[in-house]
This record gives C-alpha cells, structure tokens and sequence, in this order.
C-alpha cells in the first residue's frame, strides 16, 4: 500500500484510498487524537459517577441508565475514532 492511503475493507472486497494531497494526514491525526482525549475525559467522568455508591443510592433509576448508554456510547465512539487513527498511522 502507498503511503498517503488508507485501506479499507467492504463486503469481503479491500478497496486502497489514496489520500495523499486531499486530506492533511498530521491535522486529521491531531483532530482525531483531541477527539479521541475528550472521550477519554468523558469517560472517565462518567465511569466516577457510575463507581461511586452514593451516586447509585440517589440517583433514580433513568438517571443511572442514562449515565450507562452515555458511557457505552462514548466507548463505541472512541474504539471508533482509535480505529480511523492507527489506520492513518499505519498509512
């Protein structure tokens, strides 16, 4: 593979993108490594409220639900974004 592409595979078919001249590689590794450390804050934010006994014996029920889809979907979010960022490293 080029450098400067990304591969991708689609329905058992693997399609190479060359990127070289359309997508800043080091801006969009920045951009996604900020993203990437805000989910991480996130995260960690929510893993406290959701660890911490008092929160989980105040909270009503919805709240602490809330609290749990908000962490599954930062997580999937994040596993995401790490994803589209090694593959730009290892472009």
């Amino acid at each position: 593979m080029a450098a400067g592409a990304v591969q991708i595979v689609v329905e058992g078919a693997t399609l190479i993108l060359s990127l070289d001249g359309v997508v800043d590689i080091g801006r969009e590794k920045a951009r996604l490594a900020k993203e990437i450390g805000r989910l991480d804050a996130e995260i960690a934010k929510i893993a406290g409220k959701l660890g911490n006994p008092q929160f989980l014996a105040k909270a009503k029920p919805e709240i602490v639900e809330d609290q749990r889809e908000r962490e599954a979907d930062a997580n999937r979010d994040r596993d995401r974004l790490k994803a589209a960022y090694d593959r730009l490293t290892a472009a």
